[in-house]
């Protein structure tokens, strides 16, 4: 038995709940990172002055790899307050 089928085996997370959960926490961290930095570095407030292009840009791409990386367990919506609403009325968040 190989080192890395043991780890895989004792960290899967096998509640399908708390993955989802987990998805959502992930790819709403990665659109905030990528575009709260995005919004930093092009205020002007390091001393380079971005266009606004960089800003779009790099917003669009927090989007992107927020959703490529919480799409295959939890839907990839990106928006707590539906995540909130799905978990409320006991609906699947992935069916969306």
């Amino acid at each position: 038995m190989s080192l890395e089928s043991i780890v895989s085996r004792k960290l899967k997370i096998k509640n399908v709940r708390v993955r989802q959960f987990l998805a959502e926490f992930h790819g709403s961290f990665i659109l905030a990172y990528i575009g709260i930095g995005a919004a930093h570095a092009t205020s002007g407030l390091l001393g380079y002055s971005g266009s606004s292009i960089h800003g779009a840009l790099a917003g669009g791409l927090g989007v992107a790899l927020g959703i490529f990386f919480s799409a295959g367990a939890s839907g990839g919506h990106l928006n707590p307050s539906v995540t909130m609403a799905h978990f409320i009325l006991g609906k699947e968040w992935s069916a969306y």
